[in-house]
């Protein structure tokens, strides 16, 4: 049955229910489940009424795209990464467009379409979690992300950052001395001696 002859509790605007609990984020599994279709789900998708989102995620086409709705759609189809960098910082209120779920992983996965894996290590206390999705903590999702952003949009962060105190010279210092050798800790080491350079200024 095609999309035109669906019945009237199926209008354009409709999403399965669960996706308000997951930040507008569902599956084609959660959308069957709610009531559509194999054939129907394709047919929005075809259509343009639903949309690929994260993975094996779908939103629907007037449903922003937030931090919260990547970190859902990296839950669903990888639930056993932690969001993190530029995409955790966003959900902390960091100004970025969140684009891309950066997650950090050890699994060596292939492409996969709104998934930005990292290998990074992490530590129990680097770690909180939200509706059970696991992310990075709001000091360490900002100190990765200034080393896996652009360095125009770094620059701006870390000034952001510092003068609204959600970093400090003592969370560069730890992750500096915690992380020695780490991808990206010559960025962290100039950002670093600029803030010491505007504390003693």
């Amino acid at each position: 049955t095609h999309d035109r002859a669906m019945p009237a509790q199926f209008p354009q605007s409709w999403t399965p229910p669960i996706a308000r609990q997951q930040a507008g984020a569902f599956t084609r599994a959660q959308a069957m489940a709610g009531g559509l279709t194999k054939a129907q789900v394709a047919y929005r998708i075809r259509a343009g009424t639903i949309q690929t989102c994260v993975g094996m995620t779908l939103r629907h086409r007037e449903e922003p795209v937030t931090a919260q709705l990547l970190a859902f759609g990296a839950y669903l189809t990888w639930p056993d990464a932690v969001l993190g960098g530029p995409t955790a910082a966003a959900f902390y209120g960091a100004p970025l467009i969140p684009v891309d779920a950066h997650v950090i992983t050890r699994r060596q996965p292939k492409a996969v379409r709104g998934l930005v894996p990292h290998g990074f290590e992490v530590a129990p206390w680097e770690l909180e979690s939200w509706r059970g999705i696991q992310m990075t903590s709001p000091s360490r999702s900002l100190l990765d992300a200034l080393v896996m952003l652009p360095q125009p949009s770094a620059q701006s962060l870390f000034v952001w950052s510092i003068t609204r105190d959600r970093l400090s010279i003592c969370d560069l210092e730890v992750h500096l001395e915690h992380y020695p050798g780490r991808w990206g800790n010559n960025r962290l080491r100039k950002f670093l001696a600029d803030a010491r350079q505007g504390i003693m200024s």
